[in-house]
């Protein structure tokens, strides 16, 4: 059932997508209205579910860490063997996403690793126990991942310049205990107060507050976001990937796709197809005219394509819980 919302909501929920970490105050005085309807607006938002946490986008390969996205494909399983499944990758330290997927996967999921040796070792101990209830599975490596904010809440029309954040950079930084620990309790809730942090652990608010300015500026921290149910909303949730004839008509083709508002996020992969998009589309719009729009313009390069559907984000936490 699509919960009510009036462009008010949506422009909230816009804005702390942008930067979940703004105060009631600051969002009062760009959506020109008062703290008070902000602060009732927002506690509405998470008692309906439709803002289900907040969370920070850590650039973990800053930290040493690659990305590995697995795609599984399930024989046929009992819904306890495949929660097992979904339990045992949520619990892990070594997974920073998890989502529940219709056709042709059932399952989709992103690793951490400091290398391949150790990817290796952590996929084998998951494929040790849980094999026998797969059909198949993908690996591809992820070189970067852009993340979108969520215009399609107030646009609808193609925008030219949109504005993204990007996990991916690899430029190693060695951090210390103290910012560690500030980056894996803001992975959890990046509205946690820099007095409450503070206090959690063990250092001065000012010491937090730089620490997370540091870590901003040095672009390990690429944003606060909030964990939205899109379903909530009637939005559904794909992702499409794409091959195309060169690497000309790749770039192209990524350029368009990021002028939907309706694209959140836009990934490259050693070993994957040559475009991969994901997007929320309204349920009455759908993801067909997504498609059209796309062949209407590259029909004749397109050498293949496929998507699939994500049902239910599990988990979305990128910093390790060591």
């Amino acid at each position: 059932m699509e919960e009510k919302t009036d462009q008010l909501d949506r422009r909230i929920l816009l804005e702390l997508d942008r930067n979940s970490r703004q105060s009631f105050s600051q969002l009062a005085k760009k959506l020109k209205t008062s703290k008070s309807v902000v602060t009732y607006r927002i506690k509405q938002l998470e008692d309906k579910k439709i803002i289900k946490g907040y969370y920070t986008v850590i650039d973990t390969s800053k930290l040493g860490y690659y990305n590995f996205r697995v795609y599984i494909k399930l024989r046929e399983t009992s819904k306890k063997q495949k929660e097992e499944i979904i339990d045992y990758l949520v619990a892990s330290k070594n997974t920073w996403w998890v989502a529940t997927t219709i056709f042709p996967y059932d399952i989709a999921s992103i690793f951490i690793a400091k290398n391949l040796h150790e990817f290796n070792h952590i996929l084998k101990e998951f494929l040790r126990k849980f094999k026998k209830n797969m059909h198949e599975y993908d690996v591809e490596i992820y070189v970067d991942i852009k993340h979108f904010f969520r215009d399609y809440l107030v646009f609808d029309e193609l925008i030219e310049n949109r504005k993204f954040i990007t996990m991916g950079e690899e430029e190693k930084l060695d951090l210390n205990k103290q910012e560690l620990d500030v980056l894996r309790e803001v992975s959890l809730n990046s509205r946690t107060g820099t007095v409450k942090l503070a206090k959690k652990l063990k250092m001065s608010p000012i010491t937090a507050k730089n620490i997370i300015k540091r870590l901003q500026k040095l672009g390990v921290i690429q944003g606060f976001r909030i964990l939205f149910d899109y379903s909530r909303l009637d939005y559904e949730y794909y992702w499409i990937h794409i091959d195309v004839t060169g690497i000309e008509k790749e770039e192209k083709l990524k350029q368009f796709v990021r002028m939907f508002p309706e694209t959140v996020y836009l990934a490259e992969t050693v070993g994957g197809m040559d475009v991969e998009f994901g997007v929320q589309v309204k349920r009455e719009k759908g993801i067909q005219k997504i498609l059209v729009d796309i062949f209407d313009r590259f029909d004749n390069v397109i050498t293949d394509y496929k998507y699939f559907k994500v049902l239910e984000n599990k988990k979305v936490i990128y910093m390790p819980q060591e």
